[in-house]
């Protein structure tokens, strides 16, 4: 979903890399497309607040927030990135996190009956 949403933001609000600014240094080779919002910003947070969500799962949610803040991070540090191309898909993250939340849980939970009863348990 934040992916997609990402696929939209890009085209209406175009922003180039670094590397096509002429800031700093590029250590990584790179495509000249749109730099806001980062996908791997996007994947990682959204993933990253899911399980923050799921009271089960906050553990792995605690345990994958350093990786990716790590992530964000070396965009920025490899030239592909600014800082704020990181922060636009967390709080779109953010915002699909919340409003998602239910409706996925309820999902989650109709499947995870379901599973239950095909499996005899």
């Amino acid at each position: 979903m934040v992916e997609g949403l990402n696929q939209l933001i890009g085209p209406v609000w175009y922003h180039p890399r670094p590397f096509e600014l002429g800031p700093g240094h590029t250590l990584a080779s790179h495509s000249p497309e749109t730099s806001f919002p980062s996908d791997h910003a996007a994947v990682f947070s959204s993933v990253t607040l899911a399980l923050l969500r799921q009271p089960g799962l906050r553990y792995w949610g605690f345990a994958l927030l350093p990786i990716s803040l790590l992530v964000a991070w070396s965009r920025i540090w490899l030239g592909l990135h600014f800082p704020l191309d990181m922060l636009g898909p967390l709080l779109v993250s953010a915002v699909v996190v919340l409003f998602l939340h239910r409706p996925l849980d309820a999902i989650s939970r109709r499947l995870n009956t379901l599973a239950q009863g095909w499996l005899g348990r």
